[in-house]
């Protein structure tokens, strides 16, 4: 059971209401947003309770558009902004004067008179809508499908959030996706929303089968994306084997994805990006949520300070299964999150985030040689700081009016280990990664030019002893690596508004890693052209580095912990040239289409040893070349009716290429994959639906296995050979082979209630309801 005094779906009342009657001013009583009767109401000038809105800033001066003034007084005052470009009002001029204000004063100020409205939710965030014309014409089917639009689904429009208060978090001109954890909210869970898992749904991000939360993007392998969290890398993020994501659903906000080109600030994997950001609570006290499942338990408190320059949120979670089952599952795991943010007067900004996960096995049983314990998780902290600058210096005037500063630090510990009583079998994997990064950017109206740097340090040590189960070496190769590696790198981004219609980012990386040769040259050029106010093309082409490299076979079904080795003389660096070709259409205004042709040449992949003979010598790995083609499809369903939802589909062909010539595709090489999401809000209740049908993925067939044995001639006789593999099996070519066509159904309810003043949202979610038999794997026992 959930209870929460945040948790909510977006327009509920609004949705069923339709749009507050509005004629010029807001002038209607000031009320406070609360969930679920009144999760949206109308701005008013003392902030409807919101501290964030109460908080006084500077009032831009001189004439600009409407949305242009909206859009920086929600900067200023940090508040999360979603704004329908398409609205004729947001294209009127007004003239300000400048002054200070109260954030929700000075947007009052702007709209004063004019047909739009402000609304504000029980997060402190602001949607600006199309007003009626009056209260006696009612509500215009436009301007009701306006608010649904502008706030469900359609991430064009959103303008401003406070997640993407630094240079380092700017959102880039393409290649970019943003999803809201209430959209990924819509897909039902294993056990309540999970954010990575409920990320698979999405086009260009798949798995390799069911019971894996791990991402493949695109037709690469998984050490080819890599996790953030406010900018700070993870490492492996997962329970259970990579069954669930270890993030915490209140503590998270929206994540990023870059399944395409990065921007230049982004570099050190070949594939994706996908940057977590936590969420930060806008209403000033204590306010929290506890959500209890058959799994686990988790508790999120958060607040704001009176003068809203101070926002905190702290999250837990640990499931109980070894409390309540023992020995029979000696296994638990663990998480943690705390954010911190503070606004100074000055108009910079400071934030901090802290966290970790941490999975835990203690089989202990009778007999002291059946002893296995293991354990794995993250210990990272990062700290940022902003400052925006409203006037430049002399020698920066001729780049642009304003400029913005920002500097970040982060610090990740990734540790993981399988100790059994028995040394033969045993697996570890440490990872220690410092880095600091910086950015600045001078920008005017049509204009920004973006200088950052960044240095890095990890250092990785794994092993593995497997010489007790030799086909464990299909896991990971046998023995054991250390490195280190050092890199400092330095980019520049430039983005110009060429015409109205036309937009084009383009940037450059360099980075330069110790022990690798040269560096490493990374351009980054993309467009956008807008055909008319509903169509527009995109295109970027791009090359990308990557010199960490995992050591886990990509055939694993799950991903219970990684080994990471680092480029040197000896291990080269990955390179992909990355080449994109897009179409955005807005449809109507509830629905939106996005298709996306990518194309990736990738060279230098670092692999373990091929399947093979058990006893082959020389070295643990492989270097191979490959590509990856396809198509991405996004149909989305804004809210309407209660009703939301999207259809995705991805199109992928992947092949990969050894040192001797022979070209296979890949493990995660899955053809076709669709996902169908809807939910349905209705009487209190959410009624959540997910159909997925994918192409199996390919697998190596055993085609039989004899017993290796050595003749002793002075004997006669023929004996197990004690110094190698008692088994040699017969392999058919690799991957020549796929599982069957995977299909599921997921369903889910939840009643949204209230208990006093608390809201209870219990719920029930089914996996698979048929029981549709989609492996894993296939155990060959011959």
């Amino acid at each position: 059971m959930r209870s929460s005094s945040k948790y909510t779906l977006a327009l509920a009342s609004l949705l069923l209401c339709g749009a507050p009657p509005a004629a010029g001013a807001q002038s209607t009583p000031c009320a406070v947003p609360t969930s679920p009767a009144h999760e949206w109401v109308r701005l008013c000038a003392s902030g409807n309770g919101i501290a964030r809105l109460q908080r006084a800033v500077e009032v831009p001066s001189g004439a600009m558009a409407v949305g242009d003034a909206i859009r920086e007084i929600a900067r200023r005052g940090g508040v999360d902004l979603t704004l329908d470009a398409s609205l004729p009002a947001v294209a009127e001029r007004v003239t300000l004067s400048g002054g200070r204000r109260s954030v929700a004063g000075a947007l009052l100020q702007v709209v004063d008179g004019r047909r739009v409205e402000i609304d504000v939710g029980v997060d402190g965030g602001l949607i600006v809508v199309a007003a009626a014309a009056s209260r006696g014409e009612g509500v215009r089917a436009a301007d009701s499908d306006s608010v649904r639009r502008a706030v469900r689904l359609s991430r064009i429009v959103v303008t401003a959030t406070p997640s993407h208060a630094g240079l380092l978090d700017a959102p880039p001109l393409v290649g970019m996706q943003t999803i809201g954890v209430r959209q990924l909210a819509l897909a039902p869970g294993f056990f309540g929303t999970d954010v990575l898992r409920s990320a698979r749904l999405l086009p260009g991000l798949s798995a390799r089968n069911d019971y894996s939360a791990a991402l493949n993007v695109r037709g690469g392998e998984s050490d080819q994306s890599i996790v953030m969290l406010d900018g700070i890398p993870l490492y492996h993020p997962f329970h259970l084997g990579g069954v669930l994501s270890s993030f915490i659903e209140p503590a998270v906000s929206q994540m990023d994805m870059y399944t395409g080109v990065f921007p230049a600030r982004y570099d050190g994997h070949l594939s994706g990006v996908l940057d977590v950001r936590s969420a930060e609570e806008a209403r000033s006290g204590v306010h929290g949520t506890a959500d209890v499942s058959l799994l686990a338990s988790s508790v999120t408190f958060g607040g704001t300070t009176r003068s809203a320059a101070t926002s905190w949120l702290v999250a837990g979670r640990r499931t109980y299964a070894d409390v309540f089952l023992g020995k029979l599952l000696p296994y638990h795991f663990g998480d943690a999150n705390v954010h911190l943010s503070h606004r100074f007067d000055g108009g910079s900004r400071i934030a901090l985030t802290a966290y970790t996960d941490l999975d835990v096995v203690n089989y202990r049983p009778t007999a002291a040689s059946d002893t296995i314990q293991a354990s794995a998780g993250n210990r990272a902290v990062g700290v940022s700081w902003s400052r925006n600058v409203e006037h430049v210096p002399a020698a920066l005037a001729l780049f642009g009016e304003r400029a913005a500063v920002e500097q970040r630090a982060s610090i990740t510990a990734y540790d993981a280990t399988v100790d059994p009583y028995y040394k033969d079998f045993a697996f570890s994997s440490r990872v220690r990664d410092g880095r600091l990064a910086g950015a600045l950017s001078v920008f005017d109206s049509t204009t920004r030019h973006t200088l950052g740097y960044e240095l890095a340090r990890q250092r990785l040590d794994r092993a593995a002893s497997v010489s007790f189960i030799p086909e464990a070496r299909n896991f990971s190769p046998d023995g054991r690596s250390t490195g280190e590696l050092r890199s400092a790198a330095l980019w520049y981004e430039l983005r110009r508004q060429v015409t109205p219609a036309l937009g084009i980012e383009a940037g450059a990386r360099g980075d330069l890693v110790a022990g690798v040769g040269g560096a490493l040259l990374s351009p980054r050029v993309s467009a956008r052209l807008a055909l008319d106010r509903n169509t527009t093309l995109t295109a970027a082409v791009g090359r990308h580095a990557q010199w960490m490299h995992s050591m886990l076979r990509e055939e694993a079904p799950l991903r219970v912990v990684d080994f990471w080795i680092a480029s040197d003389s000896v291990v080269p660096p990955s390179r992909a040239w990355v080449y994109t070709l897009g179409l955005e259409r807005r449809l109507d205004a509830l629905r939106d289409l996005h298709v996306e042709l990518f194309h990736k040449q990738l060279s230098g992949l670092v692999v373990p040893e091929p399947l093979g003979d058990t006893l082959r010598t020389g070295e643990a790995i492989g270097v191979e070349r490959g590509r990856s083609s396809g198509a991405d499809v996004l149909l989305r369903q804004a809210e309407h009716n209660g009703f939301a939802g999207w259809l995705s589909y991805s199109f992928s062909l992947s092949r990969r290429t050894d040192a001797s010539g022979f070209s296979y595709a890949p493990a995660q090489d899955r053809r076709h994959e669709l996902n169908l999401v809807g939910s349905w809000h209705t009487n209190g209740y959410l009624f959540g639906a997910r159909f997925g049908l994918s192409t199996g993925t390919p697998y190596t067939d055993v085609e039989g296995v004899f017993e290796r044995q050595r003749y002793d001639p002075l004997l006669d006789s023929w004996s197990p050979d004690e110094n190698g593999a008692p088994r040699q099996y017969l392999l058919a070519p690799r991957n020549a082979e796929r599982y069957p066509l995977a299909h599921r159904l997921d369903l889910s309810v939840t009643r949204i209630g209230r208990d006093g003043s608390a809201r209870t949202t219990p719920y029930l979610s089914i996996a698979n309801v048929y029981g549709a038999m989609n492996p894993a794997l296939y155990v060959f026992n011959y």
